[in-house]
This record gives structure tokens, C-alpha cells and sequence, in this order.
């Protein structure tokens, strides 16, 4: 009995934080690790799996949460779940923003490669920009302001 209590405790932990790494090429398929670009470790953390992208040079390329697999998604995509932040090759935040069932929601910023905010986006959850779209000079400026509806300029 005792041993049997170990097995499942070991076997519950390996299953929490067990972590898998998987290497892409440039086009995001899978590949070798001597053929890859991009390289992803992901660990299940409770109920939810915890992704972390790498480009090959070991800096971050984005983080997030997701639920499982997306069956429909061979090359090893989840479905996302909650906030992501993407990065550039030098470190800074590219984009940052949340997704529901795979698809981007609420609002969403870009930003500049120096870090200077680019884009203020907003969508519902149908993955259609919805409500205010801002666009920023790289000094801070407003460049242009429209408003959105279903996916349709107002």
C-alpha cells in the first residue's frame, strides 16, 4: 500500500510539472533541434499549460496559458487562454493582449521596435476589431483614431 501511495504521488507530480521542449523552423513547423528557429518548453501547471517560446538564440519570443492541444493543429499549438506578451529578437514587448478560445479579445497594444506604443486595438469575442482603434507616432502623438463595430469602420 505504501508503495502504491508513492507511485501515484510521483506519477501526480511528473504529471504537474512535467515539461516537453518542441523545435520549430522558420515557418513555425516542426522540426530538429539542428534545423530550428524557434524552440518552445511548455509545462502543464494545474489544469492549465503554461508556454513559454524561445527564439534559437534563448531569448523569449512569447508567454502565456492555454488549455490543451488544439486537435486540429498538427505542428503543436494550443488553445490559448488568458494574457500572452510576444517579443522581439532584442527582448522588448512586440504585442501584448488576451486570448478566449484561441481567439484574441478585449483590447490589444503594439508597439514600435524601440518600445514606444504603436497601436491601441480592441476585439470581441469573435476576433473582430471592435471599438476603438488608436495608431501612435513613435513620440506619442496620435496618427489616427477610428471606431469599429463587428469588424466594420464606423
Amino acid at each position: 500500500m505504501k508503495t502504491l501511495l508513492i507511485l501515484i504521488a510521483v506519477f501526480s507530480f511528473l504529471r504537474v510539472y512535467s515539461q516537453d521542449t518542441i523545435y520549430f523552423d522558420k515557418d513555425w513547423k516542426k522540426t530538429s533541434k539542428y534545423n530550428a528557429e524557434y524552440y518552445r518548453i511548455h509545462s502543464r501547471v494545474g489544469l492549465k499549460i503554461k508556454i513559454a517560446d524561445y527564439y534559437i538564440t534563448d531569448t523569449l519570443q512569447m508567454t502565456g496559458f492555454a488549455w490543451e492541444y488544439d486537435p486540429g493543429e498538427p505542428d503543436g499549438e494550443f488553445i490559448k487562454e488568458g494574457p500572452f506578451v510576444y517579443y522581439t529578437s532584442k527582448g522588448k514587448i512586440r504585442s501584448k493582449g488576451s486570448y478566449r478560445n484561441n481567439k484574441r479579445v478585449g483590447e490589444w497594444l503594439n508597439f514600435y521596435p524601440e518600445g514606444q506604443l504603436y497601436t491601441i486595438e480592441n476585439y470581441d469575442n469573435k476576433e473582430r476589431i471592435s471599438g476603438n482603434f488608436v495608431i501612435y507616432y513613435p513620440d506619442g502623438k496620435v496618427r489616427r483614431s477610428d471606431f469599429y463595430k463587428k469588424g466594420e469602420f464606423q
